[in-house]
């Protein structure tokens, strides 16, 4: 599937089970985001999600989960979303829950002897998996930086650019990173996937789009949304200005 750029799938898979995308990494006051269960096995599955604490604070309140018992065709998708919905006051830190699958068995018929039609049922699996979400508020234009910025060409005589995405927040986030000319018809752009809190992620964007770091003027940074987290513009490959410093 193509998009503006692509971020890392991150899948489990439990025999028919599979889930693309499974974190949440948003506010616990009004973060969003929405995930689709493939089923890609022969036979209809259906789950009752939970949501279970994952550390001494449960913060499952915050949250709520929709709709909360999904179906899934053989060979289809189904979609479900989680909402960040805290009304009390939480620390500016991160905090872990877990969402948890419970099958929930639909017999079919078989037939035991030929004669005799008797219920089946296919063995019930329970993925629980770990995510987590944040208090407090993140302005992530002032949390985020590309660092250490190097263009050079690949062994191919390609132009990249190497560097150090930087998260200061005390929040996870996944980004992508936009690269554009001077009046933006022309682009390069890239998922980087997950920024821990308080970390940096060293980065190589391939830039096919450009022959010269001078042609690029414009960087933008995106989330998993592609919202634009920060903007920043540069000139022969050096930042010169940054719009969430002005």
């Amino acid at each position: 599937m193509k998009k503006i750029f692509l971020f890392l799938a991150i899948c489990v898979n439990a025999f028919a089970f599979r889930l693309e995308n499974i974190t949440f990494n948003k506010s616990l006051k009004d973060g969003y985001r929405e995930y689709t269960v493939y089923n890609d096995g022969t036979q209809r599955t259906r789950y009752k999600l939970k949501l279970a604490p994952g550390e001494e604070k449960d913060i499952t309140n915050c949250l709520e989960v929709f709709p909360k018992i999904i179906t899934v065709e053989p060979k289809g998708s189904q979609v479900f979303k989680i909402f960040g919905k805290a009304t009390e006051k939480l620390e500016n830190r991160e905090y872990k829950f877990y969402l948890n699958f419970e099958q929930i068995i639909i017999p079919t018929l078989g037939k035991a002897d030929g004669k005799t039609v008797s219920g089946t049922s296919i063995m019930p699996l329970a993925p629980s998996i770990q995510m987590k979400g944040y208090g407090g508020e993140i302005d992530y234009s002032k949390s985020l930086s590309f660092e250490n910025i190097n263009f050079s060409k690949d062994k191919n005589g390609n132009l990249q650019v190497k560097g150090d995405v930087v998260n200061n927040s005390h929040g996870a986030v996944e980004v992508g990173l936009n690269f554009h000319n001077n009046d933006k018809t022309v682009g390069s752009s890239k998922g980087i996937g997950e920024i821990a809190a308080h970390s940096r992620k060293k980065v190589t964007i391939p830039l096919g789009s450009f022959k010269d770091k001078d042609e690029i003027k414009h960087l933008t940074l995106y989330n998993d949304n592609f919202d634009i987290l920060k903007e920043i513009e540069l000139d022969n490959g050096v930042i010169v200005k940054d719009a969430s410093k002005q």
